[in-house]
């Protein structure tokens, strides 16, 4: 199998499952969310932001391709609050309840990859 018909068998198996179409996140993108609501959801998804960096870190020194590796360090600076806010800090401010903005929608990136794989 080649890389493209790869990707293409992943994005089909992982469409029902895309993230930013699931009802919870197109009620939060619509502002449809009560506070509690938000404040239920950061309280559990903050451990999956708390455990993202060493994911990302132990990723970046398992690979040997240098774009990979770039991109995975890129991911890992907006993580840790090196090209704007922590999204750690992020998530404590919407688990202790205050206001929280939608969820910006990022732009496709190289190789297919997209805002439902964040």
């Amino acid at each position: 199998m080649n890389t493209a018909a790869l990707e293409q068998a992943l994005e089909a198996a992982l469409a029902p499952r895309a993230l930013l179409t699931h009802p919870f996140y197109q009620a939060w993108s619509a502002g449809e969310l009560r506070a509690d609501d938000l404040a239920r959801y950061a309280e559990q998804y903050r451990f999956q932001v708390h455990a993202l960096p060493e994911l990302l870190r132990r990723a970046r020194a398992l690979t040997p391709d240098g774009e990979t590796v770039a991109e995975l360090s890129r991911n890992l600076d907006d993580e840790e609050g090196r090209t704007g806010v922590a999204h750690a800090r992020l998530w404590e401010q919407r688990r202790r309840r205050r206001p929280c903005p939608r969820p910006a929608r990022r732009p496709s990136r190289s190789r297919g990859w997209s805002a439902r794989t964040r």
